[in-house]
């Protein structure tokens, strides 16, 4: 009963309040690195429908996905605070890459794309 109040009243409730708008925690979580950043994820965050955020996290913490694609490629940064390289199995690992690589680790992201894409061709 606990448990379930937590993730279905009081978890819902606390990230709706953190992805309210960008903080310190926002920062961190996302991997924020530049002045630039804090602004454009503060206008992502303010773009973004609250119960969007609650229903995604929702949806990552309790996905017991059992298919992967033969062609998937996965690429994951090392750094990453809301979906620990830990918990996947990335075939490319982007060093320093946060929950906002593709901001500020785009480079390193497309040289890997490229070389798939080469790779692939």
């Amino acid at each position: 009963m606990a448990r379930e109040t937590i993730e279905k009243g009081v978890l819902p409730y606390l990230l709706k309040s953190i992805f309210k708008k960008q903080n310190f925690i926002t920062n961190w979580l996302f991997g924020i690195e530049s002045e630039a950043e804090k602004q454009l994820l503060k206008n992502i965050l303010k773009d973004t429908d609250p119960n969007f955020f609650a229903w995604a996290i929702n949806e990552i913490v309790n996905w017991k996905n059992e298919t992967i694609p033969e062609n998937l490629i996965h690429i994951h940064g090392n750094k990453d605070r809301i979906i620990p390289i830990k918990n996947v199995k990335a075939d490319f690992v982007i060093d320093g890459g946060s929950h906002f690589m593709t901001v500020n680790r785009s480079e390193k992201m497309g040289k890997i794309i490229r070389q798939i894409w080469q790779h692939n061709s």
